[in-house]
């Protein structure tokens, strides 16, 4: 079974050739450290989401905010807590439902930082990656991840913040950590409900395969920039 190291590398591996910016890595790796949350060692921190959605809903109702924020970790916390381990959070249908909500999670951040607050884009995204670090990333990763993935926000430029480079990098991170949990001797139920036996690493290649050929069409049509700085291909 893949640890943690693993998983976060291997996320990285797959993001980069789609989304080389310092913030969507960070998401992509945001994404992969979540799957692994219908643990139940992970109650605690299913536990801070509910509060936090909690919190934040009835505080933005009140303020008049949109609460759609608190609806997402909400929501995100109730997966998590009625899922068992590799079961929906690890399935086909999981993984959407998650990348959506994240997604949603993010946005709603972000407007809230850089239309409420009046933050710039730049410490908008710092500070979103701060609170990811701290709600899902292990002790020992936390400082580097924040750190390195703040100052590379702060030094590269952005293309921009678009469904695609949230949603995207979020939705790949989930599905490395699964793609690697399918070499385990117990496989995943990757496509409940509509088939519940596990799959194993048989299935890996194929998943594989398909990221090669979204790799070489993005590239091909879209071209290749380096944190936004250089056009390579």
């Amino acid at each position: 079974m893949a640890n943690y190291n693993e998983h976060i590398a291997f996320a990285l591996l797959l993001t980069f050739p789609l989304f080389p910016d310092v913030f969507p890595l960070a998401l992509a790796i945001f994404g992969a450290s979540l799957p692994d949350f219908d643990l139940k060692i992970k109650t605690d921190q299913i536990l801070l989401f509910l509060i936090m959605g909690i919190v934040t809903s009835v505080l933005f109702y009140f303020s008049g905010l949109p609460y759609l924020l608190g609806s997402s970790l909400i929501s995100i916390a109730f997966i998590f807590y009625l899922s068992r381990h590799r079961g929906f959070t690890h399935s086909l249908v999981g993984i959407f439902c998650l990348s959506i909500l994240l997604t949603i999670l993010t946005i709603s951040l972000y407007w809230l930082l850089f239309f409420s607050v009046d933050l710039s884009q730049a410490w908008s995204l710092c500070i979103i990656i701060l609170l990811f670090g701290l709600l899902a990333m292990k002790r020992n990763v936390i400082s580097y991840y924040v750190l390195i993935s703040m100052v590379g926000i702060l030094i590269t430029p952005f293309p921009g913040l678009d469904l695609y480079n949230i949603w995207g990098p979020l939705f790949i991170g989930l599905m490395s950590h699964v793609i690697l949990d399918l070499f385990s001797s117990r496989g995943v139920t990757f496509l409940i409900p509509f088939y519940k036996k596990p799959i194993k690493k048989q299935f890996a290649g194929l998943f594989i395969f398909i990221w090669v050929l979204v790799v070489i069409c993005v590239i091909k049509f879209n071209g290749f920039t380096l944190f936004g700085l250089y056009t390579i291909l």
